[in-house]
């Protein structure tokens, strides 16, 4: 009974930031591509908000790919990963470089998006490898205390 609810919770939370990430994907298209060149200072920022909307969106296109082959979604999956991790670095860098004087270079609301996502992107690196290190933790007290129970 208890499992069938918190199924039910974790189910209703991945639907709720899965639909945020669906949104924060079509903004991060829509905002590039409006703002297309509405950044000389660094062109390459609207064309990272687009490409960033577009791979982190293709997420749901691999979704069905699990009832197929998994393997391969699992695969893509973490392609895609890799390389939303690598244009996280490359968008960065891109735009902090021209952080102290943005507002005469490109166009304020585009960069202080593409700012936001970035620093929101990161919370969320952080906030996944504290649930994964204490996940780790959690699972080896319980295993040692499994072995312990067992002698």
């Amino acid at each position: 009974m208890a499992g069938d609810m918190t199924q039910r919770i974790d189910d209703v939370v991945q639907i709720i930031f899965g639909l945020i990430w669906t949104a924060l994907n079509i903004a991060m298209i829509a905002v590039g591509a409006v703002n297309l060149f509405g950044c000389p200072a660094q062109p390459m920022i609207p064309i990272y908000l687009i490409v960033a909307g577009v791979f982190g969106f293709s997420f749901w296109i691999f979704l069905p790919l699990e009832w197929f082959a998994p393997c391969l979604r699992k695969i893509l999956m973490f392609a895609v990963t890799l390389f939303l991790l690598a244009w996280l670095i490359a968008g960065s860098v891109w735009v902090f470089r021209i952080y102290p004087f943005p507002a005469r270079a490109c166009q304020i609301n585009m960069y202080l998006f593409a700012f936001a996502v970035i620093i929101i992107q990161y919370i969320f690196l952080g906030l996944m490898l504290i649930y994964c290190l204490i996940s780790c933790f959690c699972s080896k007290i319980l295993c040692c205390c499994k072995q312990t129970e067992q002698n």
